[in-house]
């Protein structure tokens, strides 16, 4: 077995992601979780174009580091690549940006300095694959808007403070765009060479993807970044001081308003319909973030529906019109309810949800890729392959997540996006009754602890990286698997998330309140756990802090301390099933239209 890496991290990670108390508010959450800052922000003051110009050109003069981070290729031949790297060549620095491609940025900054509530630029949504000069303007307005916050301090944290990492996912064109021209696709795609889609390529290390890269075609097609950073704003994620504050408040909105959408006839089967990426339809993030969607893509979105994607799915009696309202908004109320023995059901009625996932942690993954880049927050998504993988094809299943740049070089990631909101379950046959549902969804609980280092993969649980996918495509998936759930339990057991309390404060009372005599083997997620290839003195530690930070959660319900569900095991449990059950249906009531 590998020797363990950096024991000294995870150790001080998970103290740190449990030891935290909060102040002593008697039956209320603390005001740092729910409220934030009522400092009204910057507006800067109108300017001339002239000054603009001059205020545009001075910044990039000052600031050579973010004017070396902006690259971007004018020429096609630079995105025929299968490398983040491209070919070096074809990609340029900002000083060598051709006169035309300067002038735009300049003019999309000057234009957005001056209007900054108006729109910047618009997507498609009934499109997934886009023209050159689409993916350009759409590059441009992003940069422009990063700059527009750095400039005028719209948000606390400066791109100067950022290392080259941190600056290549907010202002590489890489990160925003590839081609289709990928061995993959060109088969079916003779003029694949000609069309683009939002994403990046990714290089990364051969133990976790068998192909040395991998195409991300974000499934949430971006926004435009002036509108959704005004939603942001709104919910104070620019007053927030530090980054990690803007990602709670941006988490918290995610679980109160996101809900998971995976029937095979609405959108997520679009996404999964076709030969290629390109026959797809992926969600739009102003119809998910903002549950609007731009009036002149309304009839075309329901011309796509009608044809390829949605009518063949239905059953006998429904069509289109009864899918999609005048505002271009479809979703199933059901979620993808199963019956009894698990087949998905047709719901009673299809309604008009706002803020529906309909990939589910695919869709969330992009969503959050670009509501963090409208903020300044470097971000990519980040997937973790689950399932039987056979090298040189697609994984069976994968899950995608978030990852988010903090510090230098500090990351934290999310390897499955549905942490953030309902729909969240781990299973395993060997628990009893055949299943256990696990929650991540807590009001208590700050929800940057979903979080966890990057360097996880790494030093948490060596062997699960040992195998090549190549060599061996079961025990890589098995493995991957594990190392999947292994993050879900750990955060939710060292973080003290209420379902993981509540199970452990069971096995607690029925053992006397004695440690000693408490049977392990009723808790669901610690039998996970131990069933887990984790190394023992790793597995001894998550064990230990788990223990520590869920008796103190204890004590602190008991004592009435940041309690919103009682002061008892039962009326704390009852409370956690009722918020759990509201939550749910306040995401199907409150989120369906009757009108635009």
């Amino acid at each position: 077995m590998p020797p363990e890496k950096h024991p000294r991290e995870w150790k001080r990670f998970l103290a740190s992601s449990g030891r935290t108390k909060p102040g002593r508010t008697k039956g209320r959450i603390p005001d740092t979780v729910l409220k934030t800052s009522v400092r009204r922000p910057f507006r800067p003051r109108k300017f001339t174009r002239k000054v603009l110009e001059s205020i545009f050109l001075r910044y990039l003069r000052n600031n050579p580091k973010v004017m070396r981070s902006l690259l971007w290729s004018n020429s096609q031949r630079g995105w025929y690549v299968k490398s983040l790297v491209g070919n070096g060549k074809y990609w340029r620095s900002y000083l060598r940006w051709p006169a035309s491609v300067k002038n735009e940025l300049k003019e999309l900054f000057i234009d957005h300095a001056l209007h900054p509530e108006s729109r910047m630029v618009s997507v498609d949504p009934t499109k997934t694959s886009f023209s050159f000069d689409e993916i350009r303007k759409f590059y441009l307005a992003s940069v422009a808007h990063s700059l527009y916050l750095d400039i005028f301090s719209l948000v606390p944290w400066k791109l100067r403070m950022f290392d080259e990492s941190q600056l290549r996912w907010l202002l590489d064109g890489r990160y925003f765009a590839f081609n289709f021209a990928l061995d993959i696709d060109r088969q079916q795609l003779p003029d694949a060479i000609s069309k683009y889609g939002f994403g990046y390529v990714e290089r990364m290390r051969t133990e976790v993807d068998p192909w040395g890269y991998y195409a991300i075609a974000t499934p949430a097609l971006p926004g435009d970044p002036a509108l959704l950073f005004s939603k942001l704003a709104g919910l104070g994620t620019n007053r927030s001081t530090t980054m990690q504050g803007a990602i709670s408040i941006v988490s918290r909105w995610c679980q109160e308003h996101l809900a998971h959408g995976s029937t095979a006839y609405t959108w997520g089967g679009g996404m999964l319909h076709g030969s290629s990426w390109i026959d797809q339809l992926y969600p739009s993030s102003e119809v998910m973030f903002l549950g609007e969607m731009e009036p002149a893509f309304i009839d075309g979105f329901r011309q796509k529906l009608d044809t390829a994607y949605i009518s063949p799915c239905l059953p006998s009696g429904v069509t289109v019109d009864d899918l999609v309202d005048s505002g271009g908004v479809l979703a199933d109320p059901a979620m993808g309810s199963l019956d009894a023995q698990g087949t998905l059901q047709f719901p009673s009625r299809i309604g008009f949800m706002k803020h529906c996932t309909y990939g589910g942690c695919q869709s969330t993954g992009g969503l959050l890729h670009w509501l963090f880049k409208c903020l300044n927050i470097p971000a990519r998504q980040y997937s973790c392959f689950l399932g039987d993988v056979v090298a040189g094809n697609y994984p069976g299943i994968f899950h995608k997540g978030i990852e988010v740049s903090v510090g230098q070089p500090e990351t934290l990631v999310v390897s499955h996006s549905d942490h953030f909101y309902q729909g969240m379950h781990i299973y395993h046959p060997d628990l009893p009754d055949g299943g256990y549902l696990a929650s991540l969804l807590d009001p208590h609980i700050d929800p940057i602890k979903v979080f966890l280092p990057k360097n996880f993969q790494e030093w948490w649980l060596p062997p699960y990286n040992s195998s090549s996918a190549s060599q061996d495509p079961a025990l890589y998936g098995k493995k991957q698997n594990e190392l999947y759930q292994s993050q879900f339990l750990m955060i939710g057991a060292t973080g003290a998330f209420s379902s993981f309390v509540i199970d452990f404060w069971k096995a607690y009372e029925q053992a006397g309140r004695s440690l000693g005599a408490m049977d392990t083997d009723t808790i669901p997620w610690m039998v996970l756990l131990k069933k887990l290839s984790m190394p023992a003195n790793v597995l001894a530690g998550v064990l230990g802090l788990a223990e520590a930070n869920i008796l103190s959660r204890i004590g602190d319900i008991e004592n009435g301390i940041n309690t919103l569900w009682g002061t008892t095991l039962s009326a704390y449990e009852a409370g956690f099933m009722q918020w759990d059950q509201n939550l749910y249906q306040s995401k199907i009531r409150t989120t369906l239209w009757s009108k635009p």
